[in-house]
């Protein structure tokens, strides 16, 4: 169910116009059948005098499980299908957004004009919040999809930005386990070399390193 990362960060990078959001609390806002809710149990205290250890059920799929990403994941491909407008090139592209161009929580998608950016990524937040979804932390290359989209939904990095000056220099971000350089739209590495023994393992862990 889950999107093949190297596919969504090659197909992020066709466009000159990118834009990355978040899901906010994506797994949380699935809940699990109260028939499974059993599997999810755990230990906590009764109060606050934390004297008495008390049994309770998880009602929404967790963060760390290995099975939420999955059913998130289809959680999300139904909303879009039943909340899009198939007349709507936008609303089209948008539940494509969300459906073949996200990781998990992560949106990742680019197009050729600013038009067509913003058109999508309002489309995009109106059939999620539909569905009471919330995509914020947004960012982007571009400063007019920045500018168009509330400041309140765009990234921390980004909201204490003048983006109407011309000395304004947007950040360096993560995007699925590379950095993306939104001034230059240039995915960045950074290595954190150290010493390690020189054997197959020892290559395998410095392999690793490159972030």
């Amino acid at each position: 169910m889950t999107n093949v990362l190297i596919g969504v960060l090659h197909r992020f990078r066709r466009g000159k116009v990118g834009v990355m959001c978040d899901i906010q609390r994506m797994f949380h806002m699935f809940k699990v059948h109260e028939y499974d809710r059993i599997y999810l149990r755990f230990l906590w205290f009764r109060d606050t005098t934390m004297l008495q250890i008390a049994e309770y059920c998880m009602t929404s799929h967790l963060f760390g499980a290995t099975f939420s990403p999955a059913c998130a994941a289809h959680g999300l491909r139904t909303i879009a299908t039943e909340q899009h407008d198939s007349n709507d090139v936008h609303s089209m592209k948008a539940a494509q957004f969300i459906t073949n161009d996200s990781y998990i929580d992560d949106g990742l998608r680019s197009f050729d004009s600013v038009v067509k950016t913003v058109a999508m990524v309002k489309e995009a937040f109106e059939i999620c919040s539909k569905e009471n979804f919330r995509l914020h932390k947004l960012l982007s290359n571009d400063e007019r999809v920045l500018s168009a989209i509330p400041n309140s939904e765009c990234a921390n990095a980004i909201k204490d930005l003048d983006l109407q000056s011309n000395s304004a220099i947007l950040p360096v971000e993560r995007a699925l386990g590379v950095h993306w350089c939104l001034q230059s739209d240039t995915f960045q590495f950074k290595t954190n070399l150290k010493e390690r023994a020189l054997t197959r393992r020892g290559v395998l862990l410095m392999t690793a390193s490159v972030l």
